[in-house]
């Protein structure tokens, strides 16, 4: 399954507002400010709200949490704050993101109002489903 392919399947398994955008950084931190960037420009998060979330996101690092690499080539993170409707962010560089020891294409954020505790375990859900299917697709067919 190409890139193009987990894009598609990753935006058609998601039930929440989902922005896109291109990434052009190489590493880590730069990637996550490029997103909460486009959730700026997008109307989604005003100005307390981007630090909120990238403190939030940082102490979370440091702490205890690293981002979840699920699937080659796929980076997600999380977070809970004080904001109205999740969405997610969608990030794609066709070269890469380093982060920590692997390269990634395919970034996502996803952001949840505190309160949504049951929304916000559904979209582990649905994430887990489109791994899932993804791996299923990129399994190899049996010979014989």
């Amino acid at each position: 399954m190409n890139d193009s392919q987990k894009i598609t399947l990753l935006k058609s398994s998601l039930s929440l507002k989902i922005i896109e955008c291109p990434i052009t950084s190489r590493e880590k931190k730069g990637t996550i400010r490029e997103l909460l960037k486009f959730a700026s420009e997008a109307k989604q998060l005003d100005s307390s709200q981007i630090k909120a979330v990238a403190q939030n996101l940082a102490r979370m690092e440091e702490e205890y949490w690293k981002p979840t690499s699920l699937l080659t080539g796929f980076a997600f993170h999380r977070s809970r704050f004080d904001i109205q409707q999740p969405f997610a962010i969608l990030g794609y560089s066709p070269s890469g993101v380093k982060y920590d020891d692997t390269q990634v294409k395919i970034v996502l954020l996803l952001l949840c109002p505190m309160q949504q505790a049951k929304e916000y375990l559904d979209f582990f859900v649905e994430i887990d489903k489109f791994i899932k299917n993804v791996k299923t697709a990129e399994m190899p067919l049996p010979t014989g």
